[in-house]
């Protein structure tokens, strides 16, 4: 039978109950891990977030950080995930000096086709 509790985690990844996820799935100071936008606007936009819901639904480390790109041309709706929150963080500067460099997503597809 599948534990439902144990498809959630912390920051940290450890383990927590379904009520404790919700608790902190909606708070945003929690949740939030890396933000870069362009003006003030949020039309363009790098957003690395806390998910804490196993995504990755296979054996291994549990994949519980998303960066999504909103708005920068060809890397619209671009996204990947993470175990960690340290591999988070330097995924998400690594997109971004993506984008300022002017490389598109398949550069970033082309320097982890091994992962």
């Amino acid at each position: 039978m599948f534990d439902v509790d144990s498809m959630y985690f912390d920051r940290d990844g450890k383990p927590m109950s379904q009520q404790d996820w919700n608790t902190r799935f909606h708070d945003l100071d929690y949740k939030r891990v890396a933000v870069h936008k362009r003006g003030d606007m949020l039309e363009e936009m790098v957003s690395t977030v806390w998910v804490g819901m196993d995504m990755g639904f296979t054996r291994g480390l549990p994949i519980i950080f998303e960066t999504m790109v909103f708005g920068y041309g060809d890397w619209d709706q671009f996204q990947t995930r993470y175990a960690t929150e340290k591999e988070a963080l330097i995924g998400h500067d690594q997109i971004v000096v993506l984008i300022q460099s002017g490389a598109t997503p398949d550069d970033w597809y082309a320097a982890h086709e091994e992962d």
